[in-house]
């Protein structure tokens, strides 16, 4: 598959988030998402294709098909994997006889675009866990974490799981679990700021 194909196909796979009206490179919020082999965090454009699928999936790390199949797993039925890209240089020696029919060599360098497709950790079963990957706890029950809870019961507002937003709507804020962020003040900066987006309901300030 030609480089320009590869291009197209992330492209339209961006509009659609937008068309949805999510915005995939604004995750501030959120950690970033991994390979649960390496535990190395996905760059540049893969970040930004992974950073909603991780928190529709409630977790960070993702496989390919060769590594789930390496450790022991498989995908659930119905689940599909993500696109990600794969970019790399080939620098190639070419040999040729030069105008006083010597012979010199040359370098050549040759780009390689590919993507291939990812599941998330929650998409697969029966895939055996690398020791460490799952034991990060970064945000713990404190006092603002209570006034959420109290503010959401006073003003009947409901809560749903998803990337941090406020349905005026539906009255509904919809959020990430905690163990998708980096702290307990990043997790409770972030409901607070939806809840600010929640008193412009009629039934509260009615403002625009």
């Amino acid at each position: 598959m030609g480089s320009n194909q590869v291009y197209e196909i992330i492209t339209d796979q961006i509009i659609k988030e937008l068309e949805q009206g999510r915005v995939p490179w604004f995750q501030e919020w959120i950690g970033s998402p991994k390979n649960l082999v390496s535990n190395d965090e996905y760059t540049g454009i893969n970040a930004l294709l992974l950073g909603l699928a991780m928190g529709k999936h409630k977790g960070p790390y993702f496989l390919s098909w060769n590594q789930i199949q390496k450790l022991g797993g498989s995908v659930k039925a119905n689940e599909h994997g993500y696109i990600i890209t794969y970019f790399k240089t080939s620098i190639f020696k070419r040999g040729r006889l030069n105008e006083a029919g010597e012979h010199e060599e040359t370098l050549k360098t040759v780009p390689l675009l590919r993507y291939y497709r990812v599941w998330n950790l929650n998409q697969t079963e029966g895939v055996r866990v690398p020791k460490g990957r799952l034991n990060k706890d970064n945000v713990t029950p404190n006092d603002s974490m209570e006034l959420i809870d109290g503010y959401l019961k006073r003003e009947g507002i409901s809560l749903g799981f998803g990337p941090p937003s406020y349905n005026l709507k539906l009255d509904k804020i919809e959020m990430l679990a905690p163990e998708l962020f980096n702290s307990t003040d990043g997790y409770t900066r972030t409901f607070f700021h939806e809840m600010a987006h929640s008193t412009g309901a009629a039934s509260r300030l009615g403002r625009f």
